[in-house]
């Protein structure tokens, strides 16, 4: 048999064509797994949960807030007249000539009732004239020296020494300060003003500016609230007679205030003789013989005591009492 002879070409087109095969499978592409789509959704939905937490957060807060702040503005009138009568009160003055507070006694005020250290100015009596206060009140600790590092044993003794060593009396503070607007919270204010200092830095203060300059109505301690908050709760100084002026300053300061002649007062108020067991037997005139010898013939005189009762109006008051009588009264 004869062959055929090849067809040039053939050979060469097949193997072209097998080539061709597998280059045709490696252009196939893979799809793109499922979890990659999940974990693109569960991120963006994290971002967006956490926005959206984030904003309702914020807007809570904010009314939340809003809510405190109206409340603590209805409440701070009732505390602020409340704290004001414990002032004036100690004076035992009328409530009809309690004045308003400015803004810098009512933030004090404000200030004072979220601090545990001024609770004790809950035991205050309006009827003792504020010697249950000073009576609960430690002054008899021992207390240092706003200008040394001298201690001493009491608050009393504290005062003397800072008038003897350093020239520094409170009362002259008062004097330049203005006497009839001193109060407490100027009181507690400077005692933290000079505690913070540091008793090298207060003395240096003592030894520089004049009185008038350091301790002026203008200088700006006196309306920072921040002194307000004691360095030692405990400190006898800031709870001592002084800080309210004593009884004797106070009504001095009533009595100018209002205008009243000393000179002119006369012994008309009413005085009860009451025995220690608290009953009331009579009511005569003070000044009037009848009623004195009357009233001491009744009671005997080491059973007895006087009580000097000052009517609602102590301006009017005022005007009949005399002031050694007062001091008798006082001291009996």
């Amino acid at each position: 048999m004869r062959r055929t002879p090849p067809v040039a070409g053939m050979h060469t087109a097949k193997s072209k064509s097998k080539s061709k095969l597998p280059v045709a499978k490696s252009k196939s592409k893979r799809p793109i797994p499922a979890y990659i789509f999940f974990a693109l959704f569960a991120y963006w939905s994290l971002i967006v949960s956490s926005y959206i937490t984030t904003s309702v957060a914020l807007r809570v807060i904010e009314e939340i807030l809003k809510i405190t702040r109206k409340m603590g503005g209805a409440g701070k009138k009732g505390l602020l007249q409340e704290c004001t009568e414990r002032q004036r009160g100690m004076g035992a003055l009328d409530p009809d000539r309690i004045v308003e507070a400015d803004s810098d006694s009512d933030s004090a005020s404000e200030v004072c009732s979220h601090h545990e250290e001024f609770d004790r100015l809950e035991n205050f009596d309006e009827e003792d004239g504020g010697s249950s206060l000073a009576g609960s009140v430690d002054a008899s600790g021992r207390c240092q020296d706003l200008f040394s590092d001298v201690w001493l044993d009491s608050a009393a003794l504290c005062w003397a020494h800072m008038e003897k060593a350093h020239n520094f009396n409170l009362q002259d503070i008062r004097e330049v300060y203005g006497r009839a607007e001193w109060d407490i919270y100027c009181h507690i204010r400077l005692i933290g003003y000079l505690r913070r200092m540091g008793p090298e830095a207060a003395n240096a203060l003592l030894q520089g500016e004049s009185r008038e300059l350091r301790f002026g109505r203008s200088n700006p301690f006196w309306t920072d609230d921040d002194l307000l908050i004691p360095v030692d709760s405990e400190d006898p100084l800031l709870f001592d007679d002084a800080a309210f002026g004593g009884d004797e300053d106070f009504e001095q300061d009533a009595h100018e205030q209002e205008g009243v002649d000393r000179s002119s007062c006369t012994s008309t108020s009413t005085e009860a003789i009451v025995n220690e067991d608290g009953g009331k037997e009579q009511k005569p005139e003070v000044g009037s013989p009848s009623a004195t010898s009357t009233s001491t013939a009744s009671t005997p005189q080491p059973e007895t005591r006087k009580v000097c009762v000052i009517p609602a109006d102590l301006p009017q008051a005022t005007r009949n009492l005399d002031p050694a009588l007062i001091a008798e009264l006082r001291q009996g």
